[in-house]
């Protein structure tokens, strides 16, 4: 398949297959957790895991770069939480955003619905475009500015089986984090967005009432 978005290349197409990020000198790295690090800006934290995928296919750091995404929110503001806001950024100047776990076009519920997530949640509300794929989230009242239209031809972008239940139950899914609530689970990237000696990621947070901006989140990794 060709490339038909930026920043999203078909996963057949594999390359940095055995690179690994890790954390770069100047990151804030968790303490007793190496291959973490995170970033803090007006009350949000945000932390980014690599190399800590210990799920089903075992093989998928090899075709994908998941990355276990934290998120605490004590800005006294709803977060809004779209994968168009957060991003991989190789020295190269390119921007993978992260493939969506789900469809979200008419009849997608029936095939996927119920998802269970691992990870607890506090203070989190899922995307009503989500909703009927996990039911155990309460919805955010208002639609958020996702085109449906542009998420389904990302979600095109997954190939030889992917992603997989038990991937959508580790996702983290677009939504709204209240003020004093925290969340995790993984976002998926290409393979290609570790392409290089450097790469950072990258969070855009706004306020979900009003969409301004409240924090801009940079965590450099290196490439090995």
């Amino acid at each position: 398949m060709a490339f038909a978005v930026l920043g999203f290349p078909s996963l057949a197409l594999g390359g940095c297959g055995h690179s690994r990020m890790r954390p770069a000198p100047n990151a804030h790295v968790v303490r007793g957790a190496p291959w973490s690090a995170y970033g803090e800006q007006d009350g949000i934290r945000v932390s980014a895991s690599t190399d800590t995928w210990d799920g089903r296919p075992e093989d998928l750091p090899e075709v994908m770069t998941p990355l276990k995404i934290r998120l605490s929110n004590h800005s006294g503001r709803p977060i809004r939480i779209l994968y168009d806001e957060f991003a991989l950024q190789p020295a190269e100047g390119r921007t993978f955003h992260p493939l969506p776990p789900a469809p979200l076009e008419a009849g997608a519920e029936a095939r996927v619905a119920g998802l269970r997530p691992l990870y607890a949640s506090t203070g989190f509300r899922v995307a009503l475009a989500y909703k009927g794929l996990v039911p155990s989230y309460e919805a955010w009242p208002e639609p958020l500015p996702r085109d449906v239209s542009s998420a389904d031809k990302e979600y095109q972008h997954w190939s030889n089986g992917l992603p997989t239940p038990e991937m959508r139950r580790r996702a983290l899914f677009e939504g709204v984090l209240e003020d004093q609530g925290a969340t995790a689970g993984y976002l998926y990237f290409s393979s290609r967005a570790r392409a290089g000696d450097h790469v950072v990621f990258r969070a855009d947070l706004v306020d979900a009432e009003d969409g301004e901006p409240v924090a801009s989140l940079d965590i450099p990794f290196v490439v090995e």
